[in-house]
C-alpha cells in the first residue's frame, strides 16, 4: 500500500481520537464496516514508514471500557465478523510487536512471572523498579480471551518433506520457479493444548543449544497458558536428544509423515485401544494430513518411562500409517500372527499386560508395540520381532513396496500348508475371544463342559494336527518365529534356496 500525506493525516487523527479522547468516532466515521476497518488497521506502508495498528492504539490508550465498547461495535457475535476479528488480533505496533504475552509480560503479576521463570529454568527476581499497569494487565487477559476463540485446531505442515539416507529435508517454494531445500530437525513440530482446547504450536530444533522450553516460550503468543507443560517438555527433550538407532528410524518416519507431538493438559477425546481409554499417550493416525503423537499430562506419572512411551507410539506410527499403496500393516502380517500365537499359547508375561489393558481387536498391534518398547531383549522371539520390524521400517522409509510384498510372500511360503495355517489362526483368534484365563488370573479353573472349552479344544486339535505331536508345539511355535525371521532376513539362505531349485530343475530337465 502506498503512503501519502493524506493517509498520514488520517492516521494521526484516528490515533489522537483513540489515545487522547478515548473514543473511536473518527475511525468509525471513515470505516463503519468491520471488513474495511480491519483492512485499514493492518495496512502496511513501504519502508521507512511505520504505523500502529488500531489494536496497538487501543492497547496504548489503556482503557478496558474502550476495548469492550470497540469489540461490541465491530465484533458482535455475527459469524461473518469472526474471520475479520482473527486478522485484527494480529495487528502490531509500529515496531512490529504483536499484542501478546511478550508485549504485556512486565505488567503481569509476580506470580505469573515466577511461573515463567520456573518454566524456563531460570531463577526469579521481582523487578520493583517497573510500574505495573493494572489496566494493561486486564487488557491482556481480555485480548487473550478473544484470541483463544480461534485456536483449537492443529495446523499440519504443507511443504513436501523428503527423506534421503536418514536425513529429512523440506521443500520450500520461494516463488513459482524458485525452490529451496533445507534440513529438518527431528521432532520439529510441537503443539500444546489446554483443558479448554486452546491450542498453540511451535517448532523446535535439536540443532539448537537452547532448551525446548525456551524455544517454545519465544514462539507462543500466550505461553502462560502452557507453563504446566514444563516437566513434559524437559522429559521429552531428554529422550529426543538421546535417541537410539531404532528410535531414530521410527522418528524419521513420523516426521516424514508430518508428525506433530501434542502435549495435552488433560486427556483429550481421542479414542484409544485401551479398555478404559485413560491413556498416558496415544498415536492418532487417521488424519490424512499427518500423524499426531499425544501425551496426556493428567495420566502421566513419574513412573512412566518416556523412552518406552515414544518407542511404543512410534511403532504404531510405522505399523499403521497406510499410504496409497496397498501394503500390509506389520501387525496384520502372517509373521505377526505367528508371534501372537506363540506368545499367547506360551502364556508369556507380556501377553497378560496386553490382554488385560487393551481392546481384543487391537491385540496384535499392541503386542507389537509392547515388544518394541524395550531394546533389552530377554528371549529369541523378541529379537526376531525387532529384526523383522527394523527391516519393515527400512523398507517403508525407502518406499520399497515391492520388497515389502516379497517379504510377506516369503513368510507365507514358510508355512507348509498356507490355507491350513489360515484356518488354524482363525481357530486361535476365536479361542482368544472366549479365553478367560487372564480375567481370572489368580483363580483360573478350566470348565471342560463350557462352550469356551469346546472352542479352545478345537484350536488345540488343529494346532496338534498342523505342527504334529512329536515335540511340544508351544516350543515349536517359538522356534518357528525365529526360523521364519532368519529365512526372510538372511539373504544367503535365499541364494542357497534359489541355487538348489536351479540345480533341481536342471537335473530334471537332463533326466
Amino acid at each position: 500500500m502506498k503512503w501519502t500525506p493524506e493517509k498520514q493525516k488520517l492516521d494521526d487523527a484516528i490515533a489522537q481520537d483513540i489515545m487522547q479522547n478515548n473514543k473511536f468516532d473518527v475511525l468509525h466515521y471513515f470505516f463503519p464496516e468491520t471488513k474495511d476497518m480491519v483492512a485499514y488497521s493492518n495496512a502496511v506502508y513501504p519502508y521507512p514508514y511505520r504505523r500502529n495498528s488500531v489494536l496497538a492504539l487501543l492497547v496504548q490508550a489503556e482503557n478496558l471500557d474502550l476495548f469492550h465498547h470497540f469489540f461490541d461495535t465491530y465484533f458482535s457475535n455475527h459469524s461473518d465478523n469472526e474471520c475479520f476479528e482473527k486478522s485484527f488480533l494480529f495487528g502490531t505496533n509500529q515496531i512490529g510487536q504483536v499484542m501478546n504475552y511478550h508485549y504485556f509480560r512486565k505488567n503481569l503479576s509476580d506470580d505469573v512471572l515466577k511461573q515463567e521463570a520456573d518454566f524456563l529454568g531460570f531463577p526469579f527476581s521481582s523487578d520493583n523498579s517497573f510500574f505495573k499497569s493494572s489496566q494493561k494487565s486486564d487488557i491482556y487477559y481480555f485480548l487473550k480471551s478473544r484470541w483463544k476463540k480461534f485456536h483449537d485446531n492443529l495446523i499440519f505442515n504443507q511443504n513436501e518433506l523428503i527423506q534421503n539416507n536418514g536425513e529429512l529435508s523440506e521443500k520450500v517454494f520461494l516463488n513459482e520457479t524458485s525452490l529451496w531445500k533445507h534440513a529438518c530437525s527431528p521432532w520439529r513440530d510441537i503443539a500444546l493444548q489446554t483443558d479448554d482446547n486452546f491450542v498453540e504450536q511451535a517448532q523446535v530444533s535439536l540443532m539448537s543449544d537452547t532448551s525446548f522450553c525456551e524455544q517454545v516460550f519465544k514462539q507462543l503468543n500466550f505461553p502462560d497458558d502452557f507453563f504446566w507443560a514444563a516437566d513434559m517438555l524437559r522429559q521429552f527433550e531428554k529422550q529426543a536428544r538421546n535417541m537410539s538407532s531404532q528410535m531414530k528410524e521410527k522418528t524419521l518416519f513420523f516426521n516424514e509423515n508430518n508428525g506433530i507431538v501434542l502435549f495435552n493438559q488433560q486427556q483429550d477425546n481421542t479414542k484409544t485401544n485401551l479398555q478404559d481409554n485413560n491413556a498416558a499417550a496415544y498415536l492418532a493416525y487417521g488424519n490424512p494430513q499427518g500423524l499426531v503423537l499425544g501425551l496426556n499430562r493428567k495420566n502421566l506419572t513419574n513412573s512412566h518411562n518416556y523412552d518406552e512411551i515414544l518407542q511404543h507410539e512410534l511403532t504404531h506410527a510405522v505399523d499403521l500409517r497406510q499410504n496409497s499403496y496397498q501394503d500390509t500393516a506389520f501387525s496384520d502380517s502372517d509373521f505377526m500372527k505367528l508371534v501372537d500365537m506363540a506368545c499367547y499359547v506360551n502364556r508369556l508375561p507380556i501377553v497378560k499386560s496386553v490382554v488385560t489393558r487393551y481392546q481384543h481387536e487391537a491385540r496384535r498391534c499392541e503386542l507389537l508395540a509392547c515388544i518394541m518398547e524395550n531394546d533389552k531383549l530377554d528371549m529369541p522371539i523378541f529379537e526376531a520381532v525387532h529384526k523383522m520390524f527394523h527391516r519393515y521400517t527400512e523398507l517403508r522409509l525407502g518406499k520399497d513396496y515391492s520388497a515389502l510384498e516379497e517379504n510377506e510372500k516369503k513368510v507365507q511360503r514358510s508355512f507348509d500348508n498356507y490355507n491350513a495355517w489360515l484356518a488354524l489362526y482363525d481357530a486361535f483368534d476365536n479361542f482368544t475371544e472366549v479365553d478367560n484365563y487372564y480375567n481370572n488370573y489368580n483363580s483360573y479353573i478350566f470348565d471342560f463342559d463350557s462352550q469356551a472349552a469346546k472352542i479352545e479344544q478345537n484350536f488345540y486339535r488343529k494346532a496338534f494336527r498342523y505342527f504334529g505331536t512329536k515335540n511340544d508345539f508351544r516350543q515349536t511355535l517359538l522356534k518357528k518365529v525365529c526360523d521364519v525371521s532368519e529365512k526372510v532376513l538372511n539373504p544367503s539362505d535365499t541364494r542357497n534356496e534359489n541355487l538348489l531349485l536351479s540345480l533341481y530343475y536342471s537335473f530334471t530337465r537332463r533326466s
